[in-house]
């Protein structure tokens, strides 16, 4: 609960009846102390930062039921709870949505050779964004795909003030624990066409 703290946001996705889980990883770069916990304040700011741009992009059969942030070291700082923006706003045309293990991959930028890259993977796609086995130029030029992009390059901002960095965590953190902070993730490259849609924490 104070700067420093680093959260996981676990986004639990229902689509075509397969359960997807993308998982995010924030430091709190700045305390204003708000009436909000940390753990609330920064499920507020990824409603409004980061979900405003994801249900743009993606067609309107998949859904967020239910989106929990937590402090690694010390989960009893949580929020759990449905966002506002909870499900796709793209027509869920019949016939015209991609299955659910089809996903439009986005990889960030490698600071240096020492560590992987971080990966975020979307269903919900569209036929129309596929263009002979690729991710059409049509999908990447989507308003929401780019302000999807910058936005989980930067920080987010908590009603009250608060603010969290995005950045990645080492894999085989332990509840309860303070995890191993890789790199601050500052950008990432267009989305590519993938067939992995979930990453287990």
């Amino acid at each position: 609960m104070a700067t420093g703290d680093i959260y996981a946001v676990l986004m639990k996705q229902v689509y075509f009846t397969v359960d997807i889980l993308n998982v995010w990883f924030y430091r709190q770069s700045f305390d204003a102390s708000p009436a909000l916990s940390d753990a609330e304040g920064l499920f507020d700011a990824f409603d409004t930062d980061i979900l405003a741009n994801w249900d743009g992009m993606v067609n309107a059969s998949i859904s967020i039921p239910e989106l929990e942030v937590f402090r690694i070291a010390d989960p009893s700082d949580n929020f759990i709870g449905t966002p506002t923006n909870n499900v796709g706003t793209r027509p869920a045309t019949d016939n015209l949505r991609a299955p659910s293990w089809v996903a439009a991959g986005f990889k960030s930028n490698r600071v240096g050779t020492g560590t992987r890259s971080s990966f975020k993977r979307f269903a919900g796609l569209m036929e129309s964004d596929i263009d002979d086995n690729v991710i059409s130029p049509t999908f990447i030029a989507i308003a929401a795909v780019q302000a999807l992009k910058t936005a989980m390059s930067v920080f987010v901002s908590a009603t009250g003030g608060s603010t969290y960095l995005p950045i990645q965590v080492k894999s085989g953190w332990i509840l309860g624990l303070p995890p191993t902070e890789n790199f601050v993730i500052s950008n990432w490259l267009d989305p590519k066409l993938t067939s992995q849609v979930s990453r287990k924490p």
